[in-house]
């Protein structure tokens, strides 16, 4: 069942998640996730291995759930500091991010 929240890229391009999501996905201190830009939208994935990896981003969970976008992938997607941000998420672990229309 897809699930949604509103989020925001904070100073220093980080997002934080709820602790039911990650709870929901088995996210602690550490677990890894690939972010795969496609467009303008962020595909996350938990632990999952890439043969190319030119194709992907890599990034762990800090102690206080949250995730740094690399300035480097928030410059693919043109999402910048304060922007809006869309996460829905489905119940096999893929999270999915999309710039919402608003603006900061």
């Amino acid at each position: 069942m897809e699930r949604y929240s509103a989020r925001t890229i904070d100073e220093l391009g980080k997002i934080a998640f709820h602790i039911e999501l990650r709870e929901r996905l088995g996210l602690e201190v550490g677990s890894g996730l690939s972010l795969k830009p496609l467009d303008n939208i962020l595909i996350l994935q938990v632990e999952t291995k890439n043969d190319d990896p030119t194709q992907y981003f890599e990034a762990k969970v800090d102690e206080i759930g949250r995730i740094t976008l690399p300035k480097e992938l928030r410059e693919t997607l043109g999402w910048h500091i304060k922007s809006k941000i869309a996460v829905y998420y489905v119940d096999d672990g893929m999270l999915i991010f999309k710039c919402a229309t608003m603006s900061a």
